[in-house]
């Protein structure tokens, strides 16, 4: 890196820490090398050697290991000793050594075999392979990350489960930060919430209660997201609501159109208030936070006039009963 550094832009190591066994060593011996704190300085130099020469290359240059020559003297070659072929001792035919012989002949290269491979595949299966690589290597890294902080946010989680034992995930965007915080971290910690309970079919309830110009990630993001979520979380994606809708997000699903499948829109549905939301779910099965129940009470007072009429109508009648 010393020699070629000015030509040098980065420098990255592709390890899988969850199946790789060098994933350890490079974390070990790297920091020896690119120490990073002082800390990390002061255990490198209490480990590696000392006055170690350095070549050009980066190499370490051990005296004992260099190989002289001595050009002053030219050995001669001995004479070969000749044996009677009849004197050899000769193994009889299970005694003969069975080797495979396959390795003296060329091989295809690895690569070439993948594309012919691939070449072979429908584009369809081809796209879905893909789509899963890209998407295990996200998963991967949310399972290592450090992501309490968005965890502490609480603007996605499961509450509770429909009439069919289906699990109701909900998204409240106006936890969210998105103009200040680390869309990819958000993404990441998504698929790592996601991820175990997307394996069946789900439910998504979307508050879109209070948003704010701070909570408005960009459509690129969106459809970042949208790319990155494989199969399973289309296909298993039973219903969508989406709760107090207002002109931005209705705009955002018209930009959308020619992005998502239509099978995926069949499966949303715009929820004006929480008592049309009450319909398809058990209110006491769901966690709504409070500001929101109280943004729906002050938006629509006769629907709750309403509902707490008719509730006590029907309480009379069971005391009759």
């Amino acid at each position: 890196m010393e020699l070629y550094g000015d030509g040098v832009s980065g420098i990255v190591f592709c390890v899988d820490p969850l199946e790789d066994e060098n994933w350890n060593i490079y974390q070990e011996i790297l920091p020896l090398y690119f120490p990073r704190s002082p800390n990390e300085q002061e255990v490198a130099d209490s480990i590696l050697p000392k006055n170690t020469k350095i070549n050009a290359m980066g190499e370490a240059v051990i005296d004992e290991r260099e190989i002289r020559l001595n050009t002053g003297f030219i050995s001669m070659p001995k004479p070969v000793k000749k044996v009677d072929p009849s004197a050899i001792p000769r193994r009889n035919q299970r005694e003969e050594l069975h080797v495979d012989s396959s390795f003296a002949f060329a091989q295809d290269n690895p690569d070439d075999v993948r594309r012919k491979d691939d070449m072979s595949k429908p584009k369809d299966q081809l796209a879905i392979e893909e789509d899963n690589r890209r998407y295990n290597m996200y998963l991967r890294r949310a399972k290592d990350e450090d992501l309490s902080d968005l965890a502490a946010l609480n603007f996605i989680y499961q509450s509770g489960v429909d009439s069919q034992n289906r699990p109701i995930l909900v998204f409240i965007v106006s936890h969210l930060p998105a103009a200040s915080a680390n869309l990819e971290r958000v993404l990441l910690y998504l698929i790592k919430v996601l991820d175990p309970i997307v394996t069946g079919d789900y439910n998504l309830i979307y508050f879109h209660t209070h948003i704010a110009n701070n909570n408005k990630p960009p459509f690129s993001w969106l459809k970042e997201v949208y790319s990155i979520f494989n199969r399973k979380y289309k296909k298993n994606l039973k219903r969508l609501f989406i709760v107090h809708p207002n002109v931005w997000v209705k705009l955002v699903v018209w930009f959308a159109t020619p992005f998502v499948s239509q099978k995926f829109w069949k499966k949303m549905t715009y929820i004006p208030k929480l008592m049309d939301l009450y319909q398809h779910f058990d209110p006491q099965a769901l966690k709504i936070p409070s500001k929101i129940l109280e943004y729906d009470q002050d938006e629509f007072p006769a629907s709750y006039t309403r509902e707490y009429a008719a509730g006590q109508e029907a309480k009379t009648e069971d005391d009759k009963l």
